[in-house]
């Protein structure tokens, strides 16, 4: 457009709209489902400016406010301001978004912060975008960056840990969605399993999303021990599936109450928040493995181990609890 004036000036001291429902079939025979309540703003036009003031709303436990002016004369100058508060996972989250300059394409910056800090967290978000308003592909660039996350301090039963995330995405085609990039992760408290730790010291890779599926390549992760896995992934529907080859995996970086060892091979892992699924064929210096574990918050299971040296061999299977007192059984 060559002019976003209006013909008259306007002055709305008060817009109320008690609530927005959306329903697939008419009412009374649907059911409408809720998605903002309790709008209410002020709006303005005048001298070549739109300015909406006093913007409040709620989208079922989160609560938005907000304000924003956009010039009506090229190019059309965006400044706006919104913060929102509510849960995520549970917690009482802030999050504080500002957007700045033309509306064809302005910055996005983002700030998030807990409202109830667990002792010894440190946990800041930061987002950093810019927004192609017009293009086929809106998102022309995101950052994202994540400091001091404890899994634990969102998730029952996840690990503790003290990660700083960071990921760069950027268009991928002029489909919407479809995103490339990278991600990195630096664990600052890294740790055995039997200890509530993540047995992460670091990851790198490469990011590829098309129609909602996280293509992972390139994956280099460094673990206690000295150990390191590389290979490919995918992420789909919460559930991240891993093919690996390992090299100098020490099973006592990964639970106290294993040996040492220097374990090379390929290792094939199903990762959900409660529950993982890791099949492996590996080898040591002394022996050979090959096992199917499965570890939930309330144990390990391996459903199948096989241990080779020259020519003995064993099979078993067996559980270990998790609890305080780690009560196991094998047969």
């Amino acid at each position: 457009p060559t002019s976003l004036r209006l013909p008259l000036a306007i002055d709305i001291e008060q817009l109320q709209v008690g609530r927005i429902e959306l329903a697939d079939y008419a009412l009374p025979a649907g059911v409408a489902k809720p998605m903002v309540s309790d709008l209410a703003a002020r709006f303005s036009s005048a001298a070549g400016e739109h300015r909406l003031e006093q913007l409040r709303a709620s989208f079922g436990q989160v609560a938005l406010t907000g304000e924003a002016s956009l010039a009506a004369d090229p190019p059309f100058q965006l400044v706006a301001r919104t913060e929102l508060a509510g849960e995520a996972v549970g917690r009482p989250v802030r999050f504080v978004m500002q957007a700045d300059g033309p509306l064809a394409d302005f910055t996005l910056q983002g700030q998030a912060r807990t409202l109830e800090s667990l002792p010894d967290e440190r946990f800041t978000g930061i987002l950093q975008a810019r927004i192609a308003t017009f293009a086929k592909q809106p998102l022309a660039q995101a950052m994202v960056r994540l400091n001091g996350v404890d899994p634990a301090a969102w998730v029952a039963g996840a690990p503790t840990a003290e990660l700083d995330i960071d990921a760069e995405l950027k268009p991928l085609g002029d489909l919407l969605g479809d995103l490339t990039g990278s991600l990195r992760v630096e664990n600052h408290r890294p740790g055995s399993i039997g200890q509530q730790r993540l047995p992460l010291q670091s990851l790198r890779t490469d990011l590829d999303v098309r129609q909602g599926v996280w293509q992972l390549a390139g994956i280099d992760a460094r673990l206690p021990g000295n150990g390191r896995l590389r290979g490919e992934g995918t992420y789909r529907q919460e559930v991240l599936t891993l093919d690996l080859t390992g090299d100098r995996l020490d099973a006592h970086a990964m639970h106290d109450q294993l040996r040492p060892t220097a374990l090379a091979g390929l290792l094939r892992a199903e990762l959900a928040v409660h529950r993982q699924t890791i099949d492996a064929r590996l080898r040591d210096p002394r022996f050979a493995v090959k096992t199917k574990l499965t570890v939930d918050p309330q144990a390990i299971v391996a459903e199948t181990v096989q241990l080779s040296a020259g020519e003995a061999r064993l099979e078993a299977n067996g559980r270990m609890a998790l609890g305080d007192e780690r009560p196991f059984e094998w047969h």
